[in-house]
C-alpha cells in the first residue's frame, strides 16, 4: 500500500572550511510582526556560538529571525531542498533570500505557525505585503521546478491536520495551484529537484499514521506518480539533494518503521542503493545543501533519538567524507541550509538544541 504504520509522536529528540557565524546589531526581522522596516546585517566575523532558548532577541547574539526551524530551497540554479519547517530559496532574478512561515518562538509569539513572507538582499531584511499566502505550516515539502522557474511548496503541518495543498512561488507573488491529483497529506516529504526533467519531485512523508515511499513528479499543473522499479524504505524527515556535479539526487537517513539508516540516489528513473564505505550516522530533520565549489552535498546535525549531532558530512557522489572545521555551530537538529550564490557559501539557519530553539546564523 506504500506507507507504513506510525504514530504521531515522531522524535524527541578536512580543513576545507572556515566557517564564520553571520552577525547583526539589531533591527526588525523576520517573526516581529508587530514592526515594519528593514534590519541591517553589517558584516561576518568568526565568534563563539550564538542562539537563544526562545526568550527575547535581546537575549540571543544574533539578531536574526525568531528561533524556528526552517527548510532552505534555492531559486532558481541551486536546486537545493532539506530540512522541514519554515524555508527560504534564493531569487537569483533578484539576488535575494526569500522566507515563508515556520514556527515563531520568542517574546511575541507562542509557537504558532508564521505564514508572512520576507526577503533577504544581504544586508536587509523586508517584509512582502503578499495579497496571497499559504496558510502557516510546518514541515513542508520545497523544491524548485525549473521548467517553470518556480518554487513548489506541498503539504507540511498546521498544528492540528497534515496538509495536501500546493503552493508555487515565482520569485515575486504566491499562487495556489488546483492539480488533478496529488500525493496524500503529507508532513516531512523529502521533495527534490529531478536530475533529469528539472521538475520538483517528492518522496516519502507520514500522515499521522503511516510512512511513505511513493514518488510524485510535479509537472507543472498537477503530481503525476511514478513508478521506480526500486525504492527507498517508507520515511520521511530525511535529506534528499540534487547532486549537480554527479546528475543525481543522494537520499539518506530519515524516520521510519523499516531502518532508514542507509544511502540512496535517483537517476530521474530508479532508485538505487548505494554501498559507501562509510556514512554519516543515521540522523532525521539534517541541514544539507549542494556545494558547487566542493562539488558535493554537505549534510550538517539532525536529531538522532539520542540527542542532536554537531558533525559535517559531504556526499561526493559515490562515498561520504566527514569533516572536521576549525569552528562549528553547536549541535542541532532541523537547520535550514542553502547555497547563496551571491557570497559564494553554504549559509546555515537556526534549528533546535537539545529543546531550545536557535537563531544563529553561519556561513561555510
Amino acid at each position: 500500500m506504500g506507507a507504513h504504520r506510525a504514530s504521531r509522536v515522531w522524535a524527541q529528540s578536512s580543513s576545507l572550511f572556515n566557517v564564520e557565524q553571520l552577525y547583526t546589531s539589531g533591527g526588525l526581522v523576520p517573526g516581529e510582526h508587530q514592526q515594519h522596516g528593514g534590519a541591517q546585517w553589517p558584516g561576518r566575523r568568526r565568534t563563539r556560538a550564538g542562539g537563544c532558548d526562545g526568550g527575547t532577541s535581546a537575549s540571543c547574539f544574533v539578531q536574526g529571525p525568531f528561533a524556528c526551524t526552517i527548510v532552505i530551497a534555492s531559486l532558481p540554479e541551486a536546486h537545493d531542498t532539506s530540512s522541514p519547517f519554515e524555508f527560504h530559496l534564493f531569487d537569483d532574478d533578484n539576488d535575494r533570500i526569500v522566507l515563508f512561515g515556520g514556527f515563531e518562538f520568542g517574546s511575541n509569539a507562542s509557537g504558532a505557525s508564521a505564514h508572512d513572507t520576507w526577503t533577504f538582499d544581504g544586508e536587509t531584511w523586508r517584509k512582502h505585503r503578499t495579497t496571497l499566502s499559504p496558510p502557516g505550516r510546518a514541515g513542508a515539502g520545497v523544491a524548485y521546478d525549473a521548467p517553470t522557474k518556480a518554487v513548489v511548496l506541498f503539504g507540511g503541518f498546521d498544528g492540528s491536520n497534515d496538509l495536501r495543498d500546493t503552493w508555487v512561488w515565482d520569485g515575486r507573488a504566491w499562487t495556489k495551484e488546483h492539480p488533478s491529483a496529488s500525493p496524500p497529506a503529507l508532513t516531512g516529504p523529502m521533495m527534490f529537484t529531478d536530475p533529469v526533467t528539472g521538475h520538483a519531485d517528492l518522496f516519502g512523508g507520514f500522515d499521522g499514521q503511516f510512512f511513505h515511499l511513493e514518488t510524485w513528479e510535479w509537472t507543472g499543473a498537477t503530481w503525476q506518480q511514478l513508478h521506480p522499479a526500486t525504492s527507498p524504505t517508507a520515511r520521511g524527515a530525511g535529506i534528499a539533494e540534487l547532486d549537480e556535479a554527479n546528475g543525481t539526487v543522494v537520499l539518506f537517513g530519515g524516520l521510519g518503521d523499516v531502518n532508514p539508516d542507509n544511502t540512496w540516489t535517483w537517476d530521474g528513473s530508479d532508485w538505487t542503493q548505494r554501498f559507501p564505505d562509510q556514512q554519516p550516522p543515521l540522523r532525521f530533520y539534517s541541514g544539507s545543501a549542494y556545494d558547487p565549489v566542493l562539488g558535493g552535498v554537505v549534510v550538517f546535525g539532525g536529531g538522532s533519538g539520542g540527542g542532536d549531532l554537531g558533525d559535517t558530512w559531504v556526499w561526493t557522489g559515490g562515498r561520504w567524507r566527514p569533516f572536521q572545521p576549525a569552528a562549528s555551530p553547536p549541535p542541532r537538529e532541523s537547520p535550514g541550509m542553502t547555497f547563496d550564490r551571491v557570497t559564494g557559501r553554504v549559509v546555515l539557519f537556526g534549528g533546535q538544541s537539545f529543546g531550545a530553539f536557535l537563531q544563529d546564523t553561519w556561513a561555510l
